[in-house]
């Protein structure tokens, strides 16, 4: 069962993506540094002796990129986290965010980045098409990013806090992204509304993941701007599912995925 609601004229997402990073060539790598754990006062205070490799490449900051490859990119080797965001400067370059810049980190939820994220280039919303980006806040505060996941099979959810069959759906779909994950799969609820028909705050989305275990993304999808892309018509049932492939491609929009066709678009 599904509930229908009338659909919102479109408002279009979009995001300016920051220049590639030069590539990074293998370097050494402390493995007692966890730079998730290191603060802007443990970093200026800490030991600065610099550090040298088996092959005499100079580590000044200790952060398991040589100095040479800090200039390679830019980042300071004397700070191990440049950019004074919590996360160390190797740590953003493998998981491709920008070292240099404090708004462009890990996710707090762990979701892995992917290298593609600014090389999609979109073409529209039906089914074959490339979607355009979209910038939402998760349940964590943080504002999440289509194209980050461009390597992925990612399921859109679009859902309400106050549906009763997208509150049914909730912990399945929970359930289906932990078993997938691993493969490459990855569920993004769109939460519409909350349980009085307005706009979800970041309060809300954390309720909606905690009651039903979530640990993926979810969304705040404010007025259906992101939803109303995938419809086919003037309404829409909730819960609908929309389906983003490899590359950002559109495979299924407004309707409902099964198991079976989400393990055939695994990437």
């Amino acid at each position: 069962m599904r509930l229908v609601i009338a659909a919102l004229a479109l408002i279009a997402c979009h995001d300016t993506p920051l220049a590639n990073l030069p590539p990074l060539e293998d370097g050494p790598t402390d493995p007692s540094y966890d730079p998730r754990t290191t603060d802007a006062t443990s970093a200026s205070t800490a030991d600065t002796t610099p550090t040298t490799s088996s092959t005499g490449d100079v580590d000044s900051d200790g952060d398991g990129l040589t100095d040479a490859q800090e200039a390679q990119v830019g980042t300071d080797p004397l700070d191990p986290d440049t950019d004074d965001d919590g996360f160390g400067d190797r740590d953003e370059l493998e998981q491709h965010t920008n070292p240099r810049d404090g708004g462009d980190h890990p996710y707090e939820g762990g979701w892995p980045i992917d290298a593609c994220r600014h090389d999609i280039q979109p073409t529209g919303n039906a089914v074959g098409q490339i979607t355009a980006d979209f910038a939402l806040t998760d349940q964590h505060g943080e504002t999440l990013h289509l194209h980050d996941f461009c390597g992925k099979e990612v399921l859109l959810l679009s859902s309400a806090m106050w549906c009763g069959p997208c509150q049914d759906e909730a912990s399945d779909m929970a359930d289906l992204y932990r078993e997938y994950e691993d493969q490459g799969f990855l569920v993004i609820t769109l939460l519409g509304e909350n349980e009085f028909g307005g706009v979800p705050t970041q309060r809300n989305l954390q309720q909606w993941a905690d009651a039903f275990g979530i640990d993926h993304p979810v969304v705040a999808d404010r007025n259906w701007q992101v939803t109303s892309r995938y419809l086919r018509s003037a309404s829409f049932s909730i819960p609908t599912m929309h389906l983003i492939g490899v590359g950002a491609e559109v495979l299924a929009r407004d309707t409902w995925v099964g198991e079976a066709q989400i393990r055939n678009n695994l990437p």
